[in-house]
């Protein structure tokens, strides 16, 4: 009996594998399993961000205020609320940057294009601009420090593998249940919305309702890799979630593919693979670099790296036929 294996689940299988064997190969080396647990938060908050702008179509440049939100929630129960559970930390973190996305949602409904995407940049900065000032509960811009490795039930994730695992749960929980929702009704009407939102609303899509829905679900995702982030370096200031992070997200989904669910992770190694790179290189060429990428991609990949049909893959059904 043969068993057919589409392109897509050999890609899926064999970088599962490989995030799930990388680790043990540089056990040693903290360098490489941070790099490798900044990849699974970068990865998360692209298939959000994707959720948000690729699938719906609602250009979002405040995705940072969210990743900052869940990060500052886990923060604060972790170092002054001893004895919270941390799965309940972590669901706080998540509904509670899903419900500030769903705040930004209602205050910038009725616009789009442009306009969508300013509102949401002003929220982000403005998330960040009460951190840095509202210093009794943030610490200000000097950041909260010594949060705890987090403890499930019994057991202690007390070191930087376990915790890259921890990390690698989320990644694919995250991939399994996005790959869900694209494929449900909500996904059909979120890529409604995206193409026509009038037509979608007189098809009888309620569209106000969804485009709350999918900021919560892509900000859901965002707390999870915020809460994340902060037990993972153990420390978070203002300075994590900057423009800055925003636009870096909006490039990794343009590298990776637009609205593809692949695409969240391509972009995610790859925008991470570049800055690591250019690392020790001058600002003014890392950002020159950088650009030239995007630019090649857009010209040659419009669709992005994932959504562009290239021939590898008919090399690839040519070998497993």
């Amino acid at each position: 009996m043969k068993i057919k294996l589409s392109f897509k689940t050999f890609n899926y299988i064999i970088i599962g594998l490989v995030l799930i064997i990388a680790p043990l190969l540089f056990i040693n080396n903290y360098y490489i399993i941070y790099l490798l647990s900044m990849f699974l938060i970068y990865s998360i908050l692209c298939l959000g961000l994707n959720l948000i702008t690729g699938v719906a179509g609602q250009f979002c440049l405040g995705h940072a205020g969210f990743y900052g939100m869940g990060a500052y929630i886990a923060a604060l129960i972790a170092t002054r609320a001893v004895g919270i559970p941390y799965l309940l930390e972590l669901l706080l973190s998540a509904i509670g940057a899903g419900l500030f996305a769903v705040v930004v949602a209602y205050s910038c409904i009725r616009v789009s294009g442009d306009y969508l995407a300013i509102i949401t940049l002003a929220s982000a900065e403005m998330f960040r601009l009460t951190c840095t000032n509202w210093e009794s509960l943030t610490n200000g811009p000097m950041g909260i420090i010594g949060i705890p490795y987090p403890r499930i039930l019994s057991v202690a994730i007390n070191n930087n593998v376990k915790i890259y695992y921890l990390g690698l749960v989320y990644f694919f929980i995250s991939l399994y249940l996005c790959n869900l929702i694209l494929h449900s009704k909500y996904g059909r009407a979120f890529k409604a919305i995206r193409e026509d939102e009038i037509v979608a609303l007189s098809m009888g899509v309620p569209v106000f309702k969804y485009k709350v829905l999918v900021f919560f679900i892509g900000a859901f995702f965002a707390g999870i890799a915020g809460n994340y982030v902060a037990h993972l370096i153990m420390f978070i200031s203002p300075d994590n979630f900057t423009t800055n992070t925003s636009i870096y997200l909006i490039n990794s989904i343009i590298l990776g593919g637009i609205g593809t669910i692949s695409g969240s992770f391509i972009g995610a190694g790859l925008m991470l693979f570049l800055t690591e790179f250019l690392r020790f290189a001058p600002a003014a060429w890392r950002m020159v670099v950088m650009a030239i990428a995007i630019i090649v991609v857009m010209i040659k990949m419009p669709q992005g790296i994932a959504g562009s049909e290239l021939d590898y893959k008919k090399w690839f059904n040519k070998i497993i036929k």
